[in-house]
C-alpha cells in the first residue's frame, strides 16, 4: 500500500509554464533600486513619461504571455471555461467597465495602453487557471517568489547594498521595496499552506515561512506586514481545530497582557517604534499620516468629486497635469496610494462597487469551495491579502507584477473554472495491489464506488 496525491502532484509540476512565467514577469517587472539614489527619485514628468512610454522588456513579456494565453485557452483540458454565476458576472462587469472607459478617458492613449496591458493579464491569468489546479497554484506562488528572493539578496549582497542596520536601507533586489515586500508575504504565506499539506518536507516549508516573514520585515512594508499577519490569523481561524484555536487565543491575551503590564503608559511609544520598522524618527512621525497619505488622499478625492461617476479613464490619471498639481499640495504624488481610491479616480463610483462586489464575492465563494477543496484556503488567505493591501497601495490592481498576476488567477479560477470535485492534490488515495487476483482498488474520499479492473 502506498499514498499518492501530494507526491504526484509535485512530480506532475509544469516545471515549462513556472520557467516562461518567471521569465515573463522579470521581464515585465523588475527593476534594480539602488539605496543612494533613492526610492522615490521620479518626479512627476519622469512618472508620467515612464507611464505613457513603457519599455520594450515588458512589452516583450506581456506579448509572450499573450501569445501562450492563446494556445493555451485552444487547448483541450480537464478543467472547462465557463461563467460560474454571480461571481463570473461581476468579474466580467469589472473587465468591461474597464475596457469601456476608453470611450470617455482624458487621455486615449494612456487608457488604450493600460487596457491592453490589463486584458493580456487577464487572459494570461485564465490560461493558467484553466490548465494549473490550485495546489499547483500554490506550488507556481512558491518557486516564483522564492526565486524572486533569492536573486534579490544575491544582487544585494553582490552590490555590497545588502545592509539592514542603516535605518534608510530597505530590502529591495530587483524591485522596489514594497513590491518586494509582497513577494516575501506571498512566499511566506504559500510555504504556510504546503507546510500543513506535504508531510515529508513539513519542516522544510515551515522554515521557509519562517524565512519569508523575515525578509518581509526587512522589506519594511508596514501594509504588506499587517496583510500578511492577518492572513495567517483566518488561515488559523480555517485549518486550527477548536482546541487549537482556544489554546491560540489564550496565548495571544497572555502575551497582550504581559506587554502591557511590562511597558504600562510607554506601551504607545513603543509601538510606534515598532511600527516604523527603523525607519528611524522620520518613520515614526509618518506614522500619523499614514506616510503622508491623509493629505494625498485629500487632493485625489477633491479631483474625483469633479468625475465621480465614470472616472478619468483607466490608468489615464498618470499624467503631468494632475501629478504636479497634486505633488503641489499634498507634497507628493506618485500614485493615489489606495486601489479604491485609484479605482475612483480611474473608473468612477461604478467601478469602485464592482471592484468590491467582485473581491467581496470571490472572498465568500472561496470560503464555500473549502468544503470541497481544502487547497482553496490558499485562495482565501490570498484574497484577504490582497483587500487590506489595497487599502494602501493601487499598483496590486493593474502593474504587470506577479503578485497582481496571481490575484487575477485566483479571480478568473473562481470567475470562470468549473474544477473536478476532488483534487489529486488534496484527496487521499490508497492503492492497494493483489497480486494474486491481479486486481487493482482504488478507495478515496469520494462517495463515487471504486472501480475495479483486472
Amino acid at each position: 500500500m502506498r499514498v499518492l496525491g501530494l507526491k504526484s502532484a509535485r512530480t506532475n509540476f509544469p516545471w515549462v509554464i513556472f520557467l516562461f512565467l518567471f521569465a515573463v514577469f522579470a521581464l515585465s517587472s523588475w527593476k534594480f533600486y539602488k539605496p543612494t539614489e533613492g526610492y522615490y527619485a521620479e518626479d512627476a514628468y519622469q512618472i508620467s513619461e515612464t507611464a505613457r512610454t513603457g519599455s520594450l522588456q515588458r512589452q516583450i513579456g506581456l506579448t509572450s504571455l499573450g501569445v501562450f494565453a492563446a494556445l493555451s485557452l485552444l487547448r483541450k483540458t480537464r478543467s472547462r471555461v465557463r461563467i460560474n454565476g454571480c461571481m463570473g458576472v461581476l468579474f466580467l462587469l469589472y473587465i468591461g467597465w474597464t475596457v469601456m472607459s476608453i470611450i470617455w478617458t482624458v487621455d486615449m492613449w494612456l487608457t488604450v495602453k493600460g487596457t491592453l496591458r490589463f486584458v493580456l493579464m487577464c487572459l494570461g491569468a485564465l490560461a493558467i487557471a484553466k490548465t494549473l489546479s490550485m495546489r499547483e497554484t500554490v506550488l507556481l506562488t512558491f518557486y516564483t517568489c522564492i526565486l524572486t528572493l533569492l536573486i534579490s539578496v544575491v544582487i544585494e549582497l553582490s552590490l555590497g547594498t545588502f545592509n539592514p542596520f542603516d535605518a534608510s536601507w530597505r530590502l529591495s533586489g530587483v524591485m522596489h521595496p514594497v513590491s518586494q515586500g509582497w513577494n516575501c508575504s506571498l512566499l511566506g504565506l504559500s510555504a504556510l499552506l504546503l507546510s500543513r499539506n506535504e508531510q515529508k518536507s513539513r519542516s522544510f516549508y515551515f522554515g521557509v515561512f519562517v524565512i519569508g516573514l523575515f525578509f518581509l520585515l526587512l522589506s519594511k512594508s508596514r501594509m504588506a506586514v499587517s496583510a500578511t499577519i492577518l492572513s495567517i490569523i483566518v488561515y488559523c481561524f480555517l485549518t486550527f481545530t477548536r482546541s487549537r484555536k482556544v489554546a491560540l487565543l489564550i496565548l495571544s491575551t497572555i502575551f497582550i497582557c504581559l506587554t502591557y503590564f511590562i511597558l504600562g503608559d510607554e506601551i504607545a511609544t513603543y509601538s510606534a517604534k515598532i511600527a516604523s520598522f527603523g525607519r528611524g524618527s522620520a518613520g515614526q512621525e509618518s506614522i500619523n499620516t499614514l506616510t503622508g497619505r491623509i493629505p494625498l488622499w485629500e487632493e485625489c478625492l477633491r479631483y474625483a468629486s469633479r468625475s465621480p461617476i465614470w472616472g478619468y479613464g483607466y490608468n489615464a490619471f498618470l499624467t503631468p497635469r494632475y501629478l504636479l498639481n497634486i505633488s503641489e499640495s499634498a507634497g507628493w504624488m506618485s500614485s493615489p496610494h489606495s486601489g479604491y481610491i485609484g479605482t475612483l479616480l480611474e473608473l468612477g463610483i461604478i467601478g469602485v462597487i464592482f471592484l468590491v462586489l467582485t473581491l467581496g464575492t470571490a472572498l465568500k465563494l472561496s470560503i464555500d469551495m473549502l468544503k470541497r477543496n481544502p487547497d482553496y484556503v490558499f485562495s482565501v488567505c490570498i484574497l484577504v491579502w490582497l483587500i487590506m493591501n489595497l487599502l494602501l497601495e493601487s499598483f496590486l490592481l493593474s502593474s504587470p507584477f506577479f503578485p497582481t498576476f496571481l490575484a487575477l488567477i485566483l479571480l478568473a479560477k473562481l470567475s470562470f473554472i468549473n474544477e473536478p470535485l476532488t483534487n489529486i492534490g488534496s484527496a487521499s488515495i490508497e492503492i492497494d495491489t493483489l497480486i494474486e487476483g491481479k486486481i487493482i482498488c482504488l478507495t478515496t474520499k469520494s462517495s463515487r464506488p471504486p472501480k475495479l479492473g483486472g
